[in-house]
């Protein structure tokens, strides 16, 4: 597995400064761009068959189709690293591109 990416990693150091945490689950979101619906709408089929909740929709900002899923996880700097791994190859399989991640955090108690 690689290390997390330096985006991921000054990512998460970043939210950790403003003592917030990755420790519980949480609802992250994870954005990929193609060019054509058809291929967008291949890795949103993908993304659900393992329990990603996934959308398209066209984006007039970028003029490519966006594929948008979310899905609960604790995600740790190694997971991270592990889904952008395969959200890497995904998108590259299907002609687009993964463009990373965000989330609304939760506040530890």
């Amino acid at each position: 597995m690689k290390p997390p990416s330096d985006a991921d990693s000054i990512a998460i150091s970043k939210i950790e400064d403003f003592g917030l945490s990755f420790e519980k689950e949480q609802e992250m979101e994870f954005f990929f761009y193609f060019p054509e619906e058809h291929q967008a709408y291949s890795v949103a089929a993908e993304l659900s068959n393992f329990h990603f909740k996934a959308s398209v929709s066209y984006s007039e900002h970028s003029d490519q189709w966006l594929c948008f899923a979310t899905k609960t996880i604790n995600a740790t700097s190694e997971r991270l690293s592990e889904l952008r791994n395969w959200f890497e190859a995904l998108a590259e399989q299907h002609e687009g591109e993964y463009d990373g991640w965000g989330t609304g955090m939760i506040l530890d108690d």
